[in-house]
């Protein structure tokens, strides 16, 4: 039998139509073989979407309460055109210690003070656009944004990608009611292993245009949770 298939072959391969019979003989084999391949699941993607996934699905959860407690150390970063403003404290309730351009600061409820002469006199509030970072209004901004995507990496961290107008913004932050033309503004979240949310950064294109500036960024970072304890230095 063998040595009839072997004959065969041989006889095909002597004539100009026999070649041509076997060359399409072996292409059609070879894309049947790579329709199967990728029909049956040989082939797998190496990532995680959930791109289809909406908003409220547990298999894009997270849990505000570690950055709604209220006691953390912090880092924002706050990028107004080309001025990047930068803070670095910690909070703990009503009470915080921070430090802005080369200066140091005590805050207590809504009160300021700053750091001169190893005194601390009542100053004005220092920070930019600081609702962007406080945990509810992060989360009233994502719950009535819209999802987009997920990354996730190998240490167990996610990042979650949303969607949101500056109407919205506008009306959650400010309870204004606007009605403004896009582009829209996008939200990062980032969490750790255990879908705790420990940081944040804004893309504000649109909000950016409602407070006549080319571009506006935010990013608050989290960490040391429950671990602050501020005395009043006053």
């Amino acid at each position: 039998m063998k040595k009839k298939k072997e004959s065969t072959i041989k006889e095909l391969l002597q004539t100009s139509r026999g070649r041509s019979i076997l060359f399409f003989g072996c292409y059609f084999f070879f894309f049947l073989f790579v329709i199967l391949f990728f029909r049956t699941g040989i082939y797998k993607k190496s990532y995680h979407s959930y791109d289809s996934f909406e908003p409220g699905t547990t298999e894009i959860s997270y849990d505000f309460s570690y950055i709604k407690s209220n006691n953390y150390e912090y880092t924002y970063q706050m990028t107004l055109d080309d001025k990047v403003s930068s803070y670095q404290g910690m909070k703990d309730s009503k009470r915080e210690l921070f430090s802005y351009d080369g200066n140091h600061y005590y805050r207590e409820f809504n009160d300021f003070y700053i750091l001169k002469n190893g005194h601390y006199e009542k100053t004005s509030n220092p920070f930019l656009l600081e609702e962007f970072c406080q945990g509810k209004s992060i989360e009233k901004l994502v719950k009535k944004a819209t999802y987009f995507s997920s990354t996730d990496y190998r240490d167990g961290k996610s990042e979650l990608l949303y969607q949101i107008t500056t109407d919205t913004i506008l009306f959650e932050l400010d309870q204004l009611k606007t009605d403004l033309d896009p582009p829209v503004n996008e939200i990062i979240l980032f969490l750790d292993e255990d879908r705790y949310v420990i940081g944040v950064k804004y893309h504000l294109s649109g909000y950016a245009n409602y407070i006549n500036k080319k571009s506006v960024q935010i990013e608050c970072n989290y960490s040391s949770f429950f671990d602050v304890s501020i005395e009043s230095p006053l």
